[in-house]
């Protein structure tokens, strides 16, 4: 029978090592995935991270609906809507004429956003309708204005996300 000597013996070892992890590489990367991101929520493609004071369940095939327990009358809502020309604008504005209430054009960078602001007894309440660019992935948040800041982390994932989507697909990945 042949001896192996130390350094052969270390060498087979590693071959054997990414033999067999080349084999199982999809479970380890499972694996991996569900260690670093235990609560995560995969949806469309994207994988949304709740904080440990939020619930996301599913609402449809289609509508993922997140509540937090810091603030339990609001909700966040991602659905998808087929592009039939509207935009949040004229959803709000719409909404508003109908209910009347006071109605905002928001600024930013993650798509088109419109507000519709209501007083109900003395409480404010804010429903808040985003647009993402390049997209049929809509947001829809109602609850108290002050609750918004709640969900701005699992906003900024989502949009952070597709735009890294579209951004892929323009190149051509």
């Amino acid at each position: 029978m042949r001896r192996y000597s130390v350094p052969q013996i270390f060498l087979l070892a590693i071959g054997l090592s990414l033999i067999v992890s080349g084999l199982f590489l999809d479970q380890i990367q499972r694996g991996w995935e569900h260690y670093r991101y235990p609560n995560a929520v995969y949806w469309q493609g994207m994988r949304l991270l709740p904080d440990r004071n939020q619930t996301i369940s599913a609402a449809g095939e289609d509508t993922m609906v997140v509540k937090t327990a810091d603030s339990p009358m609001a909700r966040l809502t991602l659905f998808l809507r087929a592009d039939d020309g509207l935009t949040p604008q004229q959803l709000v504005r719409a909404l508003c004429a109908r209910d009347s209430c006071n109605k905002s054009t928001l600024s930013g960078d993650s798509g088109d956003r419109a507000a519709a602001n209501y007083r109900i007894g003395g409480e404010a309440l804010q429903i808040v309708v985003i647009r993402l660019p390049g997209t049929n992935v809509w947001i829809e948040f109602k609850g108290p204005p002050d609750a918004l800041q709640h969900f701005s982390d699992l906003i900024e994932s989502v949009t952070s996300q597709l735009a890294q989507r579209n951004t892929a697909g323009q190149h051509g990945t």
